[in-house]
């Protein structure tokens, strides 16, 4: 066979073609032609056009390396291609490089500056026999196929072997070789490497509410001309977009967009963020893409904060990612969840961000597209996804005729890949559960990856139905790579290796599971693994009657019906050296062969069955076993009697097994009773009564059994008794281990104890042993086999035979060992010669060296804040406690929260094998789980999982005598014991109770307050002796009490509560709550309020203080909790319990033990101070007197409450200061303090509970977890008052209460100061709101809904509403933020509320803030209607100071005299002209140095949806002032937004110079340009121009035009606002930009697009100097030629544009000053009002301006029309003096002619003219010479 080469030739793409089709630039196709062969690839339209497609040449030879490789580019034309350029490469030059760029010329071999790459392969015959026989060239493997994006293309691709998956925003180099290596480097320092972060495990998986929002700011250089981009946002299924802006490469959009989620947070974080921005052509649905860029949530969220601020995305043509960055992207995105406080907004700063190191990008490495080979090979042991009932039909029906039948396995697998938006898929493979693929994806992409997670999903392929999911698992970019330091990173690297899948254990089912689930990896645990191992699967289906906590699912509310725990399952695992092994698991490690022997039960006869493995499923026949190489046996086979699925039984006895060594201990019950008797005849004490012996029986007494009697119980052979006969531990019975019956035997039940019982029993143990061959009988004396007995082969298997049972089976073992001197190089897997394929691997056993006897010592103190069962909001709790296979239970608490069992529960005789010091090292788990005792049945309140404190040391007693007197020098003592090894113990921590977290299924439910120890039993030194407790009610119920040492010590204390009042009381069974009162409990003593008589007049409670002493804790962490109990008066008695709440005394309410001196009372001081009056009954401050002392006062214009307002943002967001704030700054004016929180969260003021506290109050029965959403419908009401905890017994002298408060009804006015909003919920279609305000308090309501913002998510309200309420009737201001909407329902935005009542009576005075100075006038007028001289009286009061003295110059306070000069006050003073009384000014400062009272402010308060608890819906700034109505009030204070002053800008466009030449005329063979101006301002859509100065050959055109911009500006903020409607929208919209101009220079054209030529942007409020001339300017540009100065070409400008001043034309005018030898100065034309100049252009050339800016007035005494219009004057604008050569050419065909035809060609016309003559003469002469010839001729000859 002839040897064949092949060279492969994959056009990838290329960049930069000519433009040829004026719609489309060009119909791209490449040919290319080698060795006489010649190809072509499709046709793709574009510029920049993207094949990837591989053209193949099979050659009879290897070429020379002078073969040429000829490549050219053509456009595609119906009749003949038009030729683009061409390439030419050597086939030398292709072997040492295979990834060629080429550049490609044009037919006069010239560069076009385009490009082609290509990918070249050479494959000769020896490379072919080198390949893998499983990737060998023959082998599909290699075959490609291209798996486009979801959002494109639903579809799946054709099921081949390899296949490229393409990123939408990127692409590939393809690579068919193995051992393809990317050449781009390992990153290092990049922006995404990440590891998995710890933010998403603190997510409960459950429906979770997520809120993303994505902030599209502006783009910037993006790649293109005449666009017109709009940003298109797609999150998860749902598209949004941006407005359109117009004819710019650098668009500014300020777009919020809000995308709400309720899902699963892993489902969430795998959702795509793609921003894709487009050009739209001519409207929205034709639209090309210009670049995008992808993300997933998970990305976001894993940030700090949870949030991307002001990040430039770095886009990429999705077509061609070879032609680089195609523009950049500046966003903001948040992914919210509930609790979590979004980043405040950064303002958008006027100069620019610096994209390259601010780049959402791998900054410095090579954004070259790299590739990620997913190699899919093969599956093992696959589950069966489909029912096997037709399977079993079919092989008994063709067994029936004799038919072979061979089993399929009913499965039909195939894979899935999924990345970053992107799927692809294997072939689907017929009914094997091994499947083998071999199929390779190629995945392009750049890394470091915006997506992290790559998705592996086995599926099952059904005709009839969906296609199930068999499992998923899940790789991470950053587990399988690392970007490193100095060159020590990889790229992702993963395997050859096997992937576990997880999923549930369904298996021959139709119908899903509960944990279908886990097959889509919902959740991020694990759940159980498919069949990988058979062994797993073996496992759960022996452990499924074992009750087990039940695995997270996807409905969370599922979980109420679950079952708890029951059993605790212990193992220990091992990973390291073999040789090691035995020292580290202490233990030998035995393998044996295992098989049952079956029979089932026919009519009462046993018929042999197969014999199988442990579930039947598998046929072992004993004789069938086959060892592999290496292995032998090591004896016979051996019936092993008793299984471990028997030992966990609950009928059999405790059985335990060691190889030829068995115990077993034999169980009996004794049994008494005594004679029935009438109710009448039972005598008064029942020990009266003579209890009489019956024979003992092992099982039940009323049975028709043999009856066996203790002391005759017969062993049987080859056994022998252990022990003596001793009563049975740890039951639930008296002292003396018995249990009653009552009269009804049969229904009755076994109890403790039990009044008028006639029948009692108690059970005896004895332990027997094996001493040689034996047997085991049951209790009914049969001889025990072995046999276990079952209803079918999948049930529980049981020792007791039933007639029921018709199965049983017994095991069979036959240990084996490894060969002496033999290799083990096959693991010990069996194989049976009936079915090689299946495998079963042995059973191990670990045989433990030494059994030690321990004792479990429960210290069970309190619990506090559980979980409500019940219905009242209330729980019975109890506890059980579980070690190993041991359990106790605890006795239940009635009606409380808050449980104090005081209980030891002991666990002795626990038997454990291995060491001490291993069990010391790794103690066995207790497990502890709590529940509501019900009447029927119980619920689930939690569980606690710890381990205890082991003591292996000979003096336990002496350990705990030392370790409480002497913490510090605990006694050690080593331990030795007989069968273990000595060991030098550690110190042992001091037994102390400590609080464990309750959990209830993964929430938190509450604390537990215990200890644990486990003691090494030792006859010479027992555990310590407990004390018992006895039950008050029943004398015979006892249990063991916490030991002195370990309980907590108590002391006195007393305990004050301040019952305030009730809030907010919910209605209780449709009846409102009117008369409450509350009972509080703490430590068993109790104490009630009296009712309050009608809430609705007044909520407070009349009672004083509740003073209650009682023994607590010296530890406050021990002490109990404070519960708070309401209840309500109904009618008929009735006083149902309304509400509960737990106050952890220890937190809420810290003890107060060392005051220096009694305190007054501060709510008495404060209504004293409020409610004062002077003697002529007026308020203290006469307002209108206080502000009508100056009358000459001149407001001041230049500064207003929004002045020190932005002075406060400008100075957290550290931006520059404007004019107006910088003199307000110098001239030290007053500042204000800015809140980013709420008032209350701020930590010095403590939610302002200093006086009063709110307690939340409960009822009903509790959901899954405390965080849940549906915990506030259980919310009752809320508590107000004030705890406190002191040491001692009350006294008449403690005077904390000593003046109460005044609770008569108090009417206030309420000034609520709403300054603006800040990133509001966008409501409206065009993403965007009408926001206004609804404020209410009370039945006061005020709807501002005519007043709204249009169109804005950061609305400027600039309000103030006044509303009238009595407190405390009315105590809780609700502000509300609504869509305003013309043709439905307004829209919700959120609300916030804030408890009015809290601030007015704090003693941090939050009613009214202090400024920082007290001025009677100027911009910082007081506004409090207490001077600050009260106010300071009114602190001394509150906090126990003496009164301060004032005098006429000083002020004394706290023993010093203070003036206006002293020291320590000069920092808490400003000084300025508006500064008033000496005195109030020492007192203000003296209130401002102790940092204590509440300022004057503006807070941000966070607007929350109750549909989204939890999640911000926008902030709201704003400040709140309450004053009492009996003051006069002062006058508010003006926030009123500033308005903008009109304005005209005029623009005089006289001449403009030595711009460049755009045309070039065919006729003339000249260059010349139509010159035009137009001009902007920024933020309007206007643009005015001038008219066309034609045929300009120097590249000058004069003008004489002027533009005319009427606009709006603010100068204290310097920006223009403008307000416009767009399309659709109903309200003007209002924007603010910088006072920008913009001119540019264009080149008329009137069949295509027009030429951009030049441009300047001029600030408004710095223009750059100009010069007065053009010839200086033209000698300073000559001078500047010759200085280091690179000029840039300048990218299109536009309307939006208007933060981006042209780079070359500030370059030109730095230039200009530096020539000049001026500073870079500036003009501010709003002061100077006119300038004219010359300034340079950005590109080529100068243009003369003239600018002025007028005010309205102004504009109007000085009219000037536009252009040259009407009226033209000021100044007046002659025409143009333009040269005759200026003209449109179609308009004037005379001045065509004379200037453009005559002109250049008059020689030729007039020489054409003779020619034209001549030609005709001769014509004529031809044409009569004739003629006249023969006349001529004849005349001559007639004649004759």
């Amino acid at each position: 066979m002839a040897e064949t080469h092949r060279l492969d030739v994959t056009v990838v793409s290329a960049s930069s073609l000519p433009w040829v089709e004026r719609d489309r630039g060009c119909d791209a196709m490449v040919k290319v032609k080698f060795e006489g062969q010649s190809k072509e690839t499709k046709v793709v339209v574009g510029v920049n056009p993207v094949w990837n497609e591989t053209l193949h040449f099979d050659l009879k030879k290897k070429p020379s390396n002078n073969s040429q490789i000829i490549i050219k580019v053509y456009d595609e034309q119906i009749i003949k291609n038009r030729f683009l350029g061409s390439t030419e490469l050597s086939f030398g030059s292709i072997l040492s490089s295979d990834l060629v760029t080429c550049k490609i010329k044009d037919k006069n071999k010239e560069e076009l500056g385009s490009a082609i790459k290509l990918y070249f392969r050479y494959i000769s015959p020896s490379d072919e026999e080198t390949l893998p026989t499983s990737m060998s060239r023959e082998a599909p493997l290699y075959t490609s196929d291209t798996v486009e994006e979801s959002e494109r293309n639903e579809e799946w691709c054709t099921p081949v072997t390899t296949c490229t998956i393409k990123d939408s925003a990127k692409d590939s180099n393809i690579s068919d070789d193995e051992g393809y290596v990317s050449p781009c480097p390992a990153p290092r320092n990049t922006a995404f490497n990440r590891e998995q972060s710890s933010f998403r495990s603190k997510l409960p998986q459950r429906l979770t509410d997520f809120q993303v929002r994505v902030h599209v700011i502006k783009g910037r250089q993006l790649q293109g001309g005449h666009m017109n981009p709009v940003v298109k946002v797609i999150c998860g299924t749902t598209t949004k977009r941006t407005i359109q802006a117009k004819g710019t490469n650098n668009p500014f959009f300020d777009q919020l967009f809000f995308f709400n989620f309720r899902d699963y947070p892993s489902k969430v974080f795998d959702e795509m963020l793609e921003l894709r921005v487009l050009n739209s052509k001519i409207n929205l649905v034709y639209s090309e893409i210009i670049g995008t860029f992808k993300l997933d949530l998970g990305q976001i969220y894993d940030q700090p904060d949870h949030c991307y601020i002001k990040k430039w995305l770095l886009l990429s043509d999705p077509e061609n990612s070879f032609l680089g960055p195609k523009g950049y992207l500046l966003f903001s995105a948040y992914v919210l969840s509930p609790g979590v406080v979004p980043k405040p907004y950064p303002p958008l700063s006027d100069d620019s961000i610096d994209v390259e190191s601010n780049v959402l990008s791998a900054t410095g490495v090579n954004l070259n597209l790299m590739t990620l080979q997913i190699r899919v090979y093969l599956a093992n042991d696959l589950p069966q996804m489909d029912p096997d009932y037709y399977e079993y039909i079919k092989e008994k029906f063709k067994r029936f005729f004799g038919i072979d039948h061979k089993k399929k396995d009913l499965v039909d697998p195939y894979c899935t890949i999924k990345f970053a938006g992107h799927k692809g898929k294997t072939n689907k493979i017929k009914n094997n559960d091994d499947p083998v693929w071999y199929k390779q994806f190629n995945v392009a992409f750049r890394f470091p990856s915006m997506c992290d997670r790559i998705r592996i999903r086995l599926m099952d392929h059904d005709d009839t139905s969906m296609d199930d999911t068999i499992g998923t698992a899940f790789i991470r970019l950053s587990d399988i790579s690392s970007p490193g330091q100095d060159n020590s990173g990889f790229l992702p690297t993963f395997g050859p290796c096997f992937v576990n899948i997880y999923g549930s254990p369904r298996e021959f089912c139709v119908l899903p599971d509960k944990y279908d689930h886990l097959n889509k990896g919902v959740v991020c645990i694990p759940g159980f693994p498919t069949k990988h191992a058979k062994w797993a699967k073996s496992m759960l289906h022996e452990l499924k009657n074992l009750t087990a906590y039940p695995p997270a699912v996807e409905n969370e509310e599922e979980l109420e019906n679950a079952e708890p725990a029951g059993a605790l399952i212990r193992i220990k695992l091992w990973l390291g050296l073999e040789s090691e092994w035995k020292q580290n698991m202490s233990a030998d490690v035995a393998m044996f062969a295992e098989t049952y022997e079956n029979e089932v039960s026919h009519l009462g006869i046993w018929n042999k069955n197969p014999w199988s493995d442990s579930t039947g499923k598998v046929k072992e026949d004993r004789d069938s076993f086959k060892l592999p190489p290496g292995w032998e046996w090591e004896d016979e086979w051996d019936r092993f009697i008793g299984d471990w699925e028997v030992m966990t039984s609950i009928d059999t006895g405790e059985y335990q097994t060691r190889r030829r060594s068995r115990k077993y201990v034999e169980k009996i019950y004794e049994y008494q009773s005594r004679n029935k008797k009438p109710p009448f005849n039972w005598p008064f004490d029942e020990n009266d009564s003579e209890w009489k012996n019956e024979e003992g029986h092992s099982l039940n007494y009323y049975t028709e059994d043999s009856r066996q009697v203790r002391d005759t119980l017969q062993q049987p052979d080859g056994w022998e008794w252990d022990s003596e006969w001793s009563i049975a531990p740890h039951r639930a019975t008296d002292e003396d281990g018995w249990e009653y019956k009552g009269l009804d035997l049969l229904l009755s039940d076994w109890a403790p104890h039990l009044r008028r019982s006639i029948i009692r029993r108690r059970l005896w143990n004895r332990t027997r042993i094996q001493t040689g061959d034996a047997t085991i009988k049951t209790s009914t004396g049969d001889k025990y086999e072995g046999w276990e007995y079952a209803h079918i082969s999948s049930s529980t298997y049981h020792q007791e035979h039933s007639p029921l049972f018709v199965k049983r089976r017994r095991r069979y073992l036959r240990k084996i060992k490894t060969k002496t001197q033999a290799k083990l190089s096959n693991p010990p897997r069996f194989i049976f010669p009936e079915h090689q394929q299946v495998q079963v691997p042995p059973r191990l056993y670990f045989p433990m060296k030494g059994l030690f006897k321990y004792e479990l010592r429960v210290y069970l103190y309190q619990a506090r804040d559980l979980y409500a069962g019940n219905s009242t909001g209330l729980s019975d709790p109890y506890c059980i406690v579980s070690f190993e296979h041991y359990s106790q239970t605890t006795r239940e608490i009635n009606q409380t929260l808050t449980p104090l069992w005081d209980h030891t529960c002991v666990f002795d005789d626990i038997k454990m094998f291995g060491s001490p010091s291993d069990v010391k090292g790794s103690p066995p788990k207790i497990m502890i789980e709590i529940f509501d005792k019900d009447n029927v049945g119980k619920d689930y309140l939690g569980y606690v999982e710890c381990y205890p404190i082991v003591r292996i040391n000979e003096n336990q007693q002496q350990r705990r005598q030392v370790s409480l007197e002497e913490p510090e020098g605990v006694l050690h003592v080593p331990f030795s014991l007989e069968g273990a090894e000595p060991v030098d113990e550690p110190k042992d921590p001091v037994t102390s109770l400590s609080w464990y977290q309750v959990t209830r299924y993964g929430r938190y439910a509450g604390q537990l307050l215990a200890a644990f120890e486990l003691f090494l039993v030792d006859s010479v030194c027992p555990p310590p002796i407990l004390e018992r407790e006895y039950d008050k009610t029943d004398k015979k119920k006892w249990w063991y009490t916490v030991p002195h040492g370990i309980r907590p010590e108590y002391e006195t204390k007393t305990i004050k509560i301040l019952c305030w009042g009730v809030r907010n009381l919910k209605k209780y069974k449709l009846g409102c709550v009117t008369s409450p009162c509350i009972k509080v409990e703490c430590g068993g003593v109790v104490r009630t309020t009296n009712h309050i008589i009608d809430t609705r007049r007044n909520p407070n409670f009349i009672d004083g203080p509740i003073i209650m002493e009682l023994e607590l804790p010296v530890n406050p962490l021990y002490c109990p909790p404070l519960n708070i109990y309401l209840y309500d008066k109904r009618a008929f008695g009735q006083k149902p319990l309304i509400g509960t709440y737990s106050v952890q005394i220890t937190e809420d309410s810290p003890a107060e033990t060392d005051r220096p001196s009694p305190q007054p009372n501060p709510l008495e001081i404060a209504n004293t101070l409020r409610q004062r009056k002077s003697k002529s009954g007026q308020v203290a401050i006469d307002m209108e007197a206080f502000y009508d002392e100056d009358p000459d006062y001149i407001k001041d214009s230049r500064f207003d409450w929004w002045t020190k307002y932005r002075l406060a943002v400008f100075k957290a967001t550290g931006s520059e200061l404007q004019d107006s704030e910088t003199e307000y700054v110098n001239e030290n004016h007053d500042r204000l303090k800015l809140f980013y929180h709420e008032l209350e969260k701020e930590p010095r003021f403590h939610n302002f509970s200093d006086v009063v506290k709110s307690y939340p109050l409960y009822r009903g029965k509790g959901s899954i977890a405390f965080d849940d959403p549906s915990e506030n419908t259980r919310f009752a009401g809320t508590f107000k008052g004030h705890i406190t905890v002191k040491r001692g017994k009350h006294t008449e002298i403690d005077s904390d209460h000593q003046y109460f408060p005044t609770k008569d009804l108090c009417p206030v006015v309420i000034r609520v100061y709403v300054v603006e909003g800040i990133g509001l919920l966008p409501l409206d279609p065009n993403c965007k709101s009408d926001p206004y305000l609804r404020l209410s308090i009370g039945k006061c309501v005020i709807d501002d809904a005519d007043n709204f913002v249009s169109n804005s998510l950061n609305p400027v309200f600039g309000k103030m509403f006044e509303l009238s309420a009595t407190l405390p009737l009315d105590h809780t201001l609700k502000i509300q933020v609504l869509d305003h909407d013309y043709c439905s329902r307004d829209d919700f935005i959120g609300q916030t509320e804030i408890d009015i009542e809290n601030r007015f009576i704090s003693r941090y005075r939050a009613s009214c803030g202090i400024p920082e100075t007290f001025s009677r006038n100027g911009p910082n007028h007081w506004r409090d209607t207490d001077l600050p001289t009260d106010i300071l009286d009114w602190y001394c009061k509150v906090n126990g100071l003496n009164e301060p003295v004032i005098t006429a110059n000083s002020i004394k306070y706290n023993c010093d005299e203070y003036t206006i000069n002293h020291a320590d006050l000069n920092q808490y003073m400003r000084q300025h002209k508006y500064v008033g009384s000496p005195i109030q000014q020492i007192a203000l400062a003296l209130l401002r140095r102790e940092e204590v009272l509440v300022h004057e402010h503006v807070e941000t308060r966070t607007l929350e949806n109750p549909n989204q608890p939890g999640i911000s819906q926008g902030l709201l700034r704003m400040w709140v002032d309450i004053f009492p109505k009996s003051y006069n009030l002062p006058p508010p204070v003006d926030i009123s937004p500033r308005k903008p002053e009109d304005y005209e800008l005029r623009v005089i466009v006289y001449d403009v110079k030595d711009v460049k030449l755009a045309d070039y005329n065919l006729v003339t063979d000249e260059d010349m340009s139509d010159i035009y101006v137009k001009g902007w301002l920024s933020g309007q859509e206007e643009t005015q121009k001038t008219d066309v100065h034609y045929r300009s050959f120097d590249g000058e055109g004069n003008f004489n035009y002027r533009f005319v911009f009427p606009f709006q500006y603010l100068p204290a903020e310097k920006r223009i606002i403008v307000s416009k409607r767009k399309f659709f929208d109903v309200n003007k919209t209002e924007i603010r930009a910088r006072p920008h101009l913009t001119i540019q220079v264009w080149d008329n054209d009137k069949f295509k697009f027009d030429d951009h030529l030049a441009t300047i942007e001029f600030d408004l409020t710095a223009i750059q100097q100009g010069t007065r001339t053009s010839s200086f300017l033209d000698q300073i540009m000559r001078i500047g030629s010759n200085i280091s100065y690179s000029d840039q070409k300048s990218t299109d400008s536009s309307n939006s544009s208007s933060e981006q001043i042209s780079t070359t034309s500030a370059s030109k005018t730095s230039l200009l000053n530096q020539v000049m030898n001026t500073s870079d100065s500036t003009d501010n034309l709003f002061e100077k009002k006119r300038i004219r100049r010359w300034w340079p252009l950005a590109d080529e050339g100068m243009i003369e301006l003239e600018l002025q800016i007028l005010t309205k007035e102004e504009a109007e005494l000085s009219p000037a029309g536009k252009g040259r219009d009407e009226p033209n004057m000021n100044p007046y604008l002659p025409p143009p003096q333009r040269p005759e050569t200026s003209f449109f050419w179609l308009t004037s065909p005379l001045k065509t002619f004379k200037h453009i035809i005559w002109k250049y060609y008059k020689c030729r016309i007039i020489i054409g003219f003779f020619v034209i003559f001549a030609v005709v003469g001769v014509i004529v002469f031809l044409y009569s010479a004739p003629d006249y010839l023969a006349q001529y001729l004849l005349d001559r000859l007639l004649p004759l």
